[in-house]
């Protein structure tokens, strides 16, 4: 664990040296808030804590040195000189936005909001711009919401590139790697790049290699955009498969129906059953849902995306598609354990049996598929923008 810490009295370390301390254990210390140093602690825990108790106690612990330690240390840093500032904290401050410290940075924002709007990184990148290079949300968000932004929003790094140029820069591979698929992954990109929609540059303002935020875009995720088309229609044609599999087996179902038909009139004999009738409203639904489903995925199959259709247009068909084939199977399943309903009557010991095993192949595949829809669901619908509204720093 990695704490950012200031001695006042250590004179055989820079202040850079002293910022940034590997501690192993924060437990294995405490704080002395009134002279503002630290001591070593004896672990004194209460000793009739069990063991699962003490590791949650040691936890909340950690947190409450880890931000009284920071705290203290955003407020002795404070009074440096402007030198030491800009040399020592601001290769801290810049190490804590690429790891996504986002208390580090809230914390030196309230004590130093002025200076920390001067420091810049090795390519000349303000806090704001590291930020949104280093694709932390939490941090650009607050960056952006504060006072301070106003003065960070219009500034360049070495090479020309403004806010909008950086936001086209293809992302981390860490942050990247907690995506599920290519397809969002590039959509997590395209909502980066709306910070065009608060830059006060024109999209045509070009850096020292002559290009544009929208070729830099472009340019770097070429490869992204590819793989995610790939995906995408890869991942369609196998749901297809499945689809057209459902509308076979259903669109049958309805007409060998479970205890056949009455040979005078040709009507079903189970037809003033109410299991029957459940049971045709259910083949119904599924034999719809996989339809639409089909024509779904073969819409994404026979389309050729551009960058900006990953954002709200893509994702959309993914989830009308997987939405229409979740409900097929499941109504599918239910139709089959109601066919076995009429056609046994009430001889429950073969009945439960094969319901619970027609129940598993629902299960299984809400277990493998379902995760990956409320992830594209999430991110296309449930997400507010990353630059929404401005709040001051309290």
């Amino acid at each position: 664990m990695v704490i950012f810490l200031y001695f006042k009295g250590d004179k055989s370390c820079t202040p850079y040296r002293c910022i940034n301390i590997n501690i192993k254990s924060a437990t294995a210390y405490k704080l002395n808030l009134r002279l503002g140093v630290i001591h070593p602690l004896n672990h004194n825990h209460p000793l009739h804590l069990n063991a699962e108790i003490k590791r949650i106690y040691d936890l909340k612990l950690t947190h409450v040195l880890a931000r009284e330690t920071q705290r203290l240390m955003c407020k002795q840093i404070s009074t440096w000189g402007i030198e030491s500032y800009k040399d020592e904290v601001a290769a801290a401050t810049f190490e804590a936005i690429a790891s996504g410290k986002v208390d580090f940075v809230v914390e030196m924002m309230k004590f130093n909001p002025r200076r920390l709007t001067t420091v810049k990184d090795g390519i000349g990148r303000n806090i704001l711009l590291a930020a949104i290079a280093f694709r932390q949300e939490e941090i650009a968000k607050f960056i952006y919401e504060s006072n301070a932004s106003k003065s960070l929003i219009g500034q360049y790094d070495n090479y020309l590139n403004s806010l909008l140029h950086v936001a086209g820069q293809m992302a981390p591979s860490v942050q990247l790697h907690g995506m599920s698929s290519p397809a969002l992954q590039m959509q997590k990109e395209v909502q980066w790049y709306k910070v065009e929609n608060i830059s006060v540059y024109s999209k045509e303002t070009i850096n020292v290699y002559g290009l544009t935020p929208h070729k830099v875009f472009t340019s770097e995720h070429k490869q992204s955009l590819f793989a995610a088309d790939k995906w995408m229609k890869f991942t369609a044609g196998c749901y297809t498969v499945v689809g057209t599999l459902i509308i076979t087996i259903m669109f049958a179902a309805a007409f060998t129906i479970p205890g056949g038909n009455n040979q005078e009139t040709g009507l079903p004999l189970f037809i003033n059953r109410k299991a029957f009738k459940i049971y045709m409203i259910f083949d119904a639904v599924s034999l719809c849902s996989a339809s639409t489903s089909v024509v779904t995925f073969l819409g994404i199959l026979t389309s050729s995306y551009n960058i900006e259709d990953f954002d709200k247009y893509a994702p959309t068909k993914l989830i009308v598609g997987l939405s229409s084939l979740f409900i097929s199977v499941a109504a599918m399943m239910t139709a089959f354990c109601l066919a076995l309903l009429l056609m046994l009557q009430r001889r429950w010991w073969i009945l439960i049996p094969c319901m619970l095993l027609a129940g598993m192949p629902v299960t299984l595949f809400v277990l493998l598929q379902f995760p990956l829809l409320v992830e594209i669901f999430n991110l296309t619908y449930c997400r507010s923008p990353i630059f929404l509204r401005k709040r001051s720093v309290t």
